[in-house]
């Protein structure tokens, strides 16, 4: 049950190649975890699988079709932006910074995507807006504006603007690193809530007892490429490359 499938990816930045030759591959219901040493390129590849970035090379298929580009014959031609937010509207992201509109309270913040986007009336948002919140623990603070909410309650908010799409897909960008410690906690029980309940998930992170914990697959990039993609079982414990094994001792040694 392939839902999204990567083939030989690329992606430069005036002349420096960021990702090179990327394949792997999403099954429904799977969550991976892509770590690796900063500038290896999984903030790129996250944004690229959004169409944030527009790969240079390669191909993007979710559930067997292309998508940011169409195929004419052997030649690949660009989607318009209309048929791209179409598929953005299937792949929910969260950032590192939690990018909530200020003069809007948390309901209004979960609200304003599937009223503007997918035309749901007010009163259809709103109600799902409300289960959302409760989901991630924020009923309560339904009527909070951002700057009466802490940074692990804004981004718990953040994730539910997300939810709000029902997205096929999400995509977590480093979405604890600009939280206190003591914040973090409340933020990754959510996300483990997502795992346990079958959401698709791909995240970029540093928190690697939690992606140990809570990972299907573990992706190791350096250098723009993948390295290891292996069971977190697998990875953890018996990495094949010298660069994986640098990697994972520094971390010890940072423990």
């Amino acid at each position: 049950m392939c839902l999204l499938e990567v083939q030989s990816l690329s992606k430069r930045f005036g002349d420096t190649p960021i990702l090179k030759d990327v394949s792997f591959s999403i099954n429904k219901g799977e969550v991976i975890g892509i770590i690796g040493a900063s500038g290896s390129g999984k903030s790129t590849l996250l944004r690229c699988l959004n169409l944030l970035e527009r790969p240079d090379g390669g191909s993007i298929l979710m559930n067997g079709t292309l998508v940011g580009q169409h195929a004419r014959g052997d030649k690949r031609v660009a989607m318009r932006e209309s048929e791209i937010l179409g598929y953005r509207a299937k792949v929910g992201m969260v950032f590192q910074s939690f990018n909530l509109f200020p003069h809007m309270t948390a309901l209004q913040n979960v609200m304003e995507a599937p009223v503007t986007v997918l035309g749901l009336s007010k009163a259809q948002a709103r109600e799902r807006a409300r289960d959302l919140l409760a989901r991630v623990k924020l009923e309560e603070r339904a009527d909070h504006y951002p700057h009466q909410l802490s940074g692990g309650q804004q981004q718990r908010v953040a994730i539910a603007r997300a939810l709000a799409m029902e997205p096929q897909l999400m995509l977590f960008d480093e979405p604890t690193s600009a939280l206190d410690p003591e914040l973090v906690g409340e933020v990754l029980q959510v996300m483990k809530d997502l795992a346990k309940n079958g959401m698709t998930m791909v995240l970029v992170s540093h928190e690697m007892h939690f992606i140990r914990d809570v990972a299907d697959r573990v992706i190791f990039m350096g250098g723009g490429h993948i390295l290891e993609n292996e069971r977190p079982e697998v990875f953890f414990t018996t990495p094949r490359t010298d660069e994986a094994k640098r990697f994972l001792s520094h971390l010890q040694m940072a423990a």
